[in-house]
């Protein structure tokens, strides 16, 4: 294995890391911000009010999302099994 091919595996798991958990954390953070906000408002301070939100909202990006992010899991593991044998898509 070169270090060409051991960059671009570098590249292309940084890559696909941060597209498949970006969908979940973008949900996260933006219930997060809506339950603070409402809290806030209406001075309820319950810990499951902030937490349950959040998992159902993950819960349903995950749904959601599963087909473009088995998509790009898929496009991953192609290229690794790429590598392996020696030649780049």
């Amino acid at each position: 294995m070169t270090e060409e091919m051991i960059m671009e595996l570098a590249h292309a798991t940084a890559m696909t890391v941060a597209l498949l958990s970006a969908p979940p954390l973008i949900a996260v953070v933006v219930v997060g911000i809506l339950v603070n906000v409402l809290q806030t408002v209406t001075q309820i301070r319950d810990p499951a009010l902030a937490f349950v939100p959040k998992v159902i909202a993950v819960a349903i990006v995950l749904v959601l999302s599963a087909p473009w992010q088995l998509q790009i899991a898929r496009q991953f593991t192609e290229l690794c099994f790429a590598l392996m044998g020696g030649g780049l898509l």
